[in-house]
């Protein structure tokens, strides 16, 4: 059998590809850039190597089941709103991190996968019984029995063949700009601060809180839509004294040490969820997958992974 072709090695491809190796499918995947783990990315620094992605999940008992047992771990973390200029205590919240990096859950999902890194894939041609790829140099890249699209909506609307059934709205894509911040000391009372109707900032994470981590008193602050759009143009010295005169009107600030700035081109769609019928092309066997699928954030990147691999069995006529 011809192997499983997964295009973007993120979240919901690389947990495509375990999902249908497990099955005893065999899978390729293909990764545009020499990393993995797209939204789950770190950033390796000599002060600390940081996640510039999602700092913690938020994860169903069903989901948890993907992951090897040693690879994530559930802990509380005190949580603040910040409302009207003041800071007001919340529950405490339980999520998931993995120890060191939360790209380490990438890394555990790809162990025993082929993983074609720094490999674009530009076109998809179909033939009478397969799906062949090819390179931006015009470069056959193999044929498959199908292809799974799990990269950003914009990136697999440009990717699907024109005979294709399915339709990717061109609905707005915000982009979103992360903020990573160490300072010569604690700064935030609480461990998560998520903040109401304000300008610049969203919410606040302390990375350092995570186990397993390599760095102290490093803080990830996710911009607002709006604040992203506007800071497009500007240096990262400018957004960077921004945000740190915004942080000071929360808390007082210690001495900044180190700070870093990720620009996400594609960090939140208009629309989140996209009906079954136009996440698969039975004809042609192609599916979607992406947070962009099934409701956004890491969450959703996980439930459009299982509809995807559960439509490839289904054209495979798998046993499993």
């Amino acid at each position: 059998m011809r192997p499983v072709a997964i295009i973007g090695a993120g979240l919901s491809g690389l947990l495509c590809a375990k999902m249908l190796n497990e099955c005893g499918l065999p899978v390729a995947v293909f990764e545009k850039s020499r990393g993995l783990g797209g939204r789950l990315a770190r950033r390796r620094h000599p002060w600390g190597n940081v996640d510039i992605g999602a700092p913690l999940l938020a994860l169903t008992p069903e989901q948890l089941q993907y992951f090897p047992r040693d690879a994530i771990s559930a802990q509380p973390y005190t949580t603040a709103q910040w409302r009207d200029g003041k800071l007001l205590p919340q529950a405490t919240q339980t999520h998931y991190t993995a120890a060191g990096s939360n790209n380490r859950l990438c890394h555990a999902l790809a162990d025993g996968i082929e993983v074609r890194r720094g490999q674009r894939v530009t076109a998809i041609h179909p033939t009478s019984t397969t799906l062949s790829l090819r390179d931006g140099k015009g470069e056959d890249l193999g044929d498959f029995s199908a292809v799974i699209l799990a990269t950003p909506a914009p990136q697999a609307r440009d990717l699907l063949p024109t005979t294709s059934s399915l339709t990717i709205a061109e609905s707005p894509w915000q982009a979103g700009w992360t903020v990573i911040v160490q300072f010569d000391g604690a700064w935030a009372p609480s461990e998560i601060i998520d903040i109401e109707s304000h300008a610049i900032l969203r919410r606040i994470v302390c990375l350092s809180s995570a186990p397993g981590r390599d760095h102290q008193h490093c803080y990830s602050i996710e911009l607002t839509d709006d604040a992203s759009h506007h800071f497009e143009q500007r240096s990262d010295n400018e957004i960077i004294d921004r945000v740190m005169t915004e942080l000071a009107s929360i808390a007082p600030t210690p001495p900044l040490l180190h700070s870093d700035i990720q620009r996400w081109r594609f960090a939140r769609p208009e629309t989140a969820v996209i009906s079954d019928s136009q996440r698969a092309d039975d004809s042609l066997k192609i599916a979607l997958a992406g947070d962009y699928c099934a409701g956004g954030n890491a969450e959703g990147a996980l439930r459009s992974a299982t509809f995807a691999v559960q439509r490839v069995k289904q054209w495979l006529a798998s046993a499993c």
